[in-house]
């Protein structure tokens, strides 16, 4: 069931289970699509670790407020998240964040909550990263809005599954939501930030790629796990929901003595 909560004047939609858990996976939803993307890996999750979910639109996404005077910028979507999770009174998160969720993911670092690990499904760490909202930087809104017409129609049209949910959360974004938004996944690529503060944490994390996406980004650090989902694209959960699961589900149980980070 779909919740929603005002947070700083703006009604946010989110979808929350419980368990007997006081630990929350974190589901935040990348570029073009919604919390919706995530239904699969929260019901398979909670059913086999028993921790609680928390899957939100972000600001101008998916069922969630689309105020025209919003900045769109990450850091506003960061202060939104944070301020939800504390009207919720959760303190102890494990993070999993896809494309522009992992961003958010990477921004929610910088702020005093316990993050007891953080999965990043092609979250943008360099300029390298960017695909769709490189062209959209590229472009004035008024060019991009026929060419976000057309993308949307691309979409649709497919036989693909994954290509049709990309079509139908777009056609619940605004044209000048994607447009800021793609603008501020740029802004923030462009800079060392985002990867130097993904690497510096030491907690367990694991980095997802599409083996076709031709993302770039390999953190070194120790803490680090990358793994790679065979023929698939920056839409690899999407595509390949059973390869995906496992590798989450692995990595998890890989940090199953979760004890050591939470005392």
């Amino acid at each position: 069931m779909t919740n929603y909560k005002k947070i700083n004047g703006i009604k946010v939609s989110y979808k929350i289970n419980l368990t007997d858990s006081d630990i929350y996976l974190i589901f935040i939803h990348g570029l073009q699509t919604r919390k919706e993307a995530f239904e699969f890996y929260e019901t398979r999750l909670k059913n086999e670790l028993n921790y609680c979910t928390l899957s939100i639109d972000l600001v101008g996404f998916g069922e969630t407020d689309k105020p025209p005077k919003f900045s769109y910028d990450l850091s506003s979507q960061v202060k939104i998240l944070i301020s939800l999770l504390s009207a919720l009174k959760i303190e102890k998160i494990i993070i999993i964040g896809h494309s522009f969720g992992g961003m958010i993911g990477n921004y929610l670092l910088d702020y005093d909550i316990e993050i007891l690990s953080f999965i990043n499904l092609e979250g943008n760490m360099a300029l390298s990263d960017c695909g769709e909202s490189l062209n959209v930087d590229n472009m004035t809104f008024e060019s991009f809005k026929p060419y976000y017409n057309n993308l949307i129609r691309e979409l649709d049209n497919s036989d693909e599954s994954a290509m049709k949910f990309r079509a139908s959360s777009l056609k619940m974004i605004p044209n000048f939501v994607f447009y800021a938004s793609s603008k501020t996944i740029v802004k923030w690529s462009k800079s060392s930030y985002l990867y130097d503060k993904f690497i510096n944490q030491k907690l367990p994390k694991m980095l997802i790629i599409g083996e076709k996406s031709g993302y770039s980004t390999r953190p070194d650090d120790n803490y680090t796990t990358i793994k790679t989902v065979p023929k698939t694209s920056h839409f690899m959960f999407l595509e390949e929901k059973e390869k995906t699961l496992q590798l989450l589900l692995d990595f998890l149980n890989d940090c199953a003595n979760f004890n050591k980070y939470i005392q």
